[in-house]
């Protein structure tokens, strides 16, 4: 598990709806696309949105293959 994520579980239990919230992949992708969001309409350049779009993109693609 990932720092932030153990400090979750253990501040709020493994039950718990932010502790969901921070173990489903689309749930986090939500929170972190608030703080980049932003940032892709202040610097509108094509590389800052590639940066951005890659990952997602590459979490897409892993869903995708990881379906039964």
């Amino acid at each position: 598990m990932v720092g932030y994520r153990q400090w979750v579980v253990k501040r709020w239990g493994p039950e718990s709806l932010i502790s969901y919230l921070v173990h489903c992949p689309w749930c986090t992708s939500v929170w972190v696309s608030v703080p980049v969001m932003p940032a892709a309409t202040i610097w509108p350049n094509q590389w800052v949105i590639a940066a951005f779009a890659i990952p997602a993109a590459s979490m897409v693609a892993g869903c995708l293959l990881d379906r039964d």
